[in-house]
């Protein structure tokens, strides 16, 4: 069959099969070379340039590259975990937990109504968490209840100074509950009578090292004078006997346990320091019966007045003046109140009348306080173990004899010195300050001065200007030699004495704040 286009119409006739078969082939493939080809450009146009092709250009975003977020680490939060504990002998606090984030300080202070006092341990802890935490503290500045704080580490100095150590901020503090599983030191007494001989017997003393049980006067709760000593082992003690110096005692008394911390058993107040357990000082206020005693010179009556220079009691009670009866007391001429303990200077008005030489002194219990001395019904003289005191004797017949009393320092012209309010001597004399040590023995002259026979007022001995918080002994000397000159090593001015004793008076030169 042939296809022939003609004038729009086709027109179709038979063929020959075979060349319709070829005609079938080629007819589709021209049709896809007429689309694929490329077209033909016709010789150029001499007069023409062709033109570039114009292309448009699409500007394009540029995207700037972000970091991903990365998540920041939670800082770790310092914190201590403490619980309340038992701290034995051997000294160590313990915290459970520390968490740091730095190097710093484990600070543990004693306690004072809730707030830190004294540093009593400190350890040095790095950065992590640290369990079981050991810290050695001062047992002897345990309270009952301790505060523990972080500080700062301080990388210049590997020793905890409080100033040179700043607390974390914020700070990290907590408070612990402290039981003392050890036996603490103590002393214990139960019998507050004095022996006749004015010993004290303590029940027990119980003391962590070998020191000191030392005994002051405790009038108003101030510490006084020392009036008894004795050295202590270590370990517990029974029945410890402290002998007294009762003539100088007042019946209010403390007992303190004191280190022996210089030369063995030999009492060094400036370096045996006093025992203390949180912070306490190891000490014991007790009353004390002391054994009566007088101390009364011969003297002339002046103004219808007797003095009783020192009067020992074992309770408050009254000084009698008895006139002498053939030798047996006879009526009584005078009296005067006393309180327990040691009573100075008292002065008791007399009966001018009724005075013999010589006259006697006897001291009574006050069974009713509050009223007057009222013998033979009330008031029974003092005894011991319900056996009467022998009363105590003394004469107008004039003996030497002098008053004095404890003191500060008295100053006058720029010049330290000792007052006697009274001194009464047969001869020229002097009267002489010497040094005491802690065992009651005699030791260097301080200072002396001349008197002459006859009663002497407000008689002042220069001393040297450090002579505050010493025990003295004030005396009577002879003045048989050159009169300016004291000569007591050429043993030519030698003690006045009275029946053989010595006349002179141990006291106290107290510091400058203590009153008389």
């Amino acid at each position: 069959m042939d296809l022939l286009l003609l004038r729009g119409k086709i027109t179709i006739r038979a063929v020959n099969w075979r060349k319709w078969s070829i005609l079938w082939f080629i007819v589709p493939t021209l049709f896809l070379a007429c689309r694929t080809a490329p077209p033909t450009s016709s010789a150029p146009d001499p007069t023409s340039t062709p033109l570039p092709p114009t292309v448009t250009m699409t500007p394009t975003i540029t995207v700037e590259p972000t970091e991903t977020p990365r998540p920041s680490p939670t800082p770790i939060r310092a914190r201590l975990d403490i619980e309340s504990q038992a701290i034995s002998e051997e000294g160590v606090l313990i915290v459970n937990e520390v968490v740091l984030s730095d190097p710093a300080w484990v600070v543990v202070f004693n306690s004072d109504s809730g707030e830190p006092n004294e540093v009593i341990g400190a350890t040095a802890v790095s950065f992590g968490v640290i369990a079981d935490l050991e810290i050695e503290v001062d047992l002897a500045q345990v309270s009952e209840t301790l505060i523990v704080q972080i500080f700062q580490a301080n990388n210049a100095n590997n020793v905890f100074q409080i100033d040179e150590h700043e607390p974390l901020s914020p700070p990290v503090v907590e408070q612990v509950d402290i039981d003392l599983a050890i036996e603490l030191p103590e002393i214990e007494i139960s019998s507050t009578d004095a022996s006749v001989d004015g010993r004290i017997v303590f029940d027990s003393v119980l003391a962590g090292e070998d020191g000191w049980v030392v005994v002051h006067n405790f009038d108003d709760e101030e510490l006084g004078d020392l009036v008894g000593i004795v050295h202590v082992e270590s370990g517990l003690t029974r029945n410890v006997e402290v002998p007294l110096r009762w003539r100088e005692a007042s019946n209010q008394l403390v007992a303190r346990l004191l280190q022996d911390n210089g030369q063995i058993q030999t009492y060094e107040p400036e370096i045996d320091t006093p025992v203390q357990v949180a912070q306490n000082e190891i000490k014991q206020a007790f009353e004390v019966r002391l054994p009566v005693d007088v101390v009364v010179f011969d003297q002339p009556l002046e103004e219808g007045f007797i003095t009783v220079e020192k009067v020992t009691s074992p309770d408050d009670g009254w000084l009698a003046v008895y006139h002498d009866d053939n030798g047996q007391l006879g009526l009584i001429i005078g009296y005067a109140p006393i309180k327990a303990g040691l009573n100075e200077q008292v002065p008791v008005d007399v009966i001018d009348s009724a005075i013999t030489d010589p006259m006697y002194i006897v001291l009574h219990e006050d069974t009713n306080p509050g009223d007057d001395f009222d013998l033979p019904l009330n008031d029974p003289p003092f005894s011991i173990d319900n056996q009467a005191i022998a009363p105590f004797s003394f004469g107008l017949t004039l003996s030497p004899y002098f008053i004095v009393r404890n003191q500060p320092l008295t100053m006058i012209l720029e010049q330290a010195g000792v007052e006697v309010s009274k001194v009464y001597v047969e001869f020229p004399s002097w009267v002489v300050v010497q040094e005491l040590n802690e065992e009651g023995e005699i030791g260097a002259v301080l200072g002396q001065t001349a008197v002459s026979p006859g009663l002497t007022r407000d008689v002042f001995v220069a001393v040297p200007a450090d002579s505050s918080n010493i025990r003295v002994m004030v005396s009577l000397y002879l003045n048989s030699g050159d009169p300016t000159l004291f000569e007591i090593e050429e043993e030519v001015d030698i003690p006045l004495r009275i029946e053989r004793s010595p006349i002179q008076v141990p006291i106290t030169i107290l510091s400058p704040e203590v009153d008389r």
